[in-house]
């Protein structure tokens, strides 16, 4: 039963460790994780290039939970990144103006309530989770499962739904990449998303999650059978009397 709890303490902090990563993306040190990558690719008249280099059209944006991030392959010191926020609102030129321009004002509003209402609370879960399995595994104290299920159904299940959130803004960035597009001087830039590397790791915390839910689930039904057993056999101790 202790290795039970140790091995639940640590995926619980595996997955709290991966949600906090997801979670500060694009952030000084973490430019390489987001949710989604749009890559520009531009024609290869030398005309085409001078005029897009004027217009400022990146090699790549990055969209992370708050943060968006633009960078040229030939200058790394021209990264530029928005401050973080709740809604992708910010002001912007080039091609990151655009695509902000390109975001309906419901979807921003959407966005804010997401990204305060899920991503945040799930990252408190899982540090609730971590915190009371850790509690839980030094003062020995098998009454604190029941809790330690609830918590864990309720970070998985925000869990989910952050996951479910960087899919929704993956659609939503590639809607709003047909409207950014056309906005874009001579029609020669294709805009090419792709997935990042922030939803691989809100699926491994949430495998880590379920493992955890399933190993206090466990443990719950074996406490259960035990006090049951126990109470049992205090009654025919009793009826003996």
């Amino acid at each position: 039963m202790k290795l039970l709890n140790i091995l639940a303490c640590l995926l619980a902090t595996v997955a709290l460790i991966l949600q906090i990563i997801a979670l500060c993306g694009n952030l000084p040190g973490l430019h390489s994780v987001y949710f989604v990558r749009v890559d520009a690719y531009v024609s290869s008249s030398l005309l085409d290039r001078i005029r897009h280099n004027i217009f400022g059209i990146p090699d790549s944006l990055t969209f992370a939970a708050f943060v968006i991030c633009q960078t040229f392959k030939d200058d790394y010191a021209r990264t530029v990144c928005t401050n973080p926020g709740l809604g992708y609102r910010f002001d912007a030129g080039g091609l990151l103006g655009v695509l902000e321009d390109a975001i309906p004002e419901e979807l921003h509003t959407t966005l804010s309530v997401a990204q305060g209402g899920i991503l945040i609370p799930s990252v408190c879960l899982a540090f609730t989770v971590t915190l009371w399995c850790v509690v839980r595994l030094c003062i020995h104290n098998d009454r604190l499962v029941c809790c330690l299920i609830i918590l864990g159904i309720l970070a998985l299940i925000f869990a989910l739904a952050s996951l479910a959130v960087q899919v929704v803004g993956y659609h939503a960035v590639r809607d709003a990449l047909s409207k950014a597009q056309d906005q874009i001087p001579g029609q020669t830039v294709q805009l090419v998303s792709q997935l990042g590397p922030s939803i691989w790791l809100t699926v491994g915390a949430i495998v880590a999650l379920v493992i955890v839910v399933i190993i206090f689930a466990v443990q719950g039904v074996v406490l259960r059978r035990r006090r049951r057993n126990w109470q049992q056999e205090e009654r025919i101790e009793m009826s003996h009397v």
